[in-house]
């Protein structure tokens, strides 16, 4: 009997799994989203300093 490989688990590297030359891979390179990961700090809920502050709670 054959063995079934849709019930296996696979560790699998994303980033392998993209083309080096993906055009994404080549947005990402030249845009800058430090603005966005500030903007999306004001937002989120998971903050480092909010982590940190919880983590010296426990």
């Amino acid at each position: 009997m054959e063995k079934d490989a849709r019930n296996e688990a696979v560790i699998a590297d994303l980033g392998a799994l993209v083309p080096q030359d993906y055009f994404l891979r080549k947005i990402e390179k030249l845009m800058d989203y430090d603005w966005l990961y500030e903007r999306l700090d004001l937002h989120c809920a998971t903050r480092i300093d909010d982590r940190e502050q919880t983590r010296s709670f426990s």
